[in-house]
């Protein structure tokens, strides 16, 4: 298998496989790389319109809201990783099933010597 399907929780510092793919999902490329900076973003439902929110077209996808027109949370979120590329000496964004954790990251800074 080309790639790692488990959902991974990847963290800033760790050295990933990463893999660029075709629009049919063939591997166009591959290499090594570290994880610099993660975002995070949250979406839903869009809300009902109300007279506090009239036009809830304006929050399309963003929020929900609950009885008393107060906002959910979102319920379902998705993770892009900004990957520094070894090969390519440069960076780009990838999601977690382009990648594959080779090492995770030392981040407790107590076992740095």
């Amino acid at each position: 298998m080309y790639m790692n399907i488990v959902s991974a929780a990847y963290h800033i510092g760790d050295l990933v496989k990463y893999y660029d793919m075709y629009a049919d999902d063939i591997v166009s490329g591959a290499g090594d790389g570290i994880v610099l900076r993660i975002r995070t973003y949250s979406y839903g439902t869009a809300p009902e319109a109300s007279p506090d929110v009239p036009d809830a077209s304006i929050f399309a996808c963003n929020a929900k809201l609950d009885k008393n027109n107060e906002f959910k949370s979102h319920n379902h979120s998705l993770n892009i990783y900004l990957v520094y590329r070894f090969k390519e000496q440069n960076i780009d964004w990838y999601e977690n099933h382009n990648l594959e954790l080779i090492s995770k990251a030392d981040n407790n800074p107590d076992s740095r010597s």
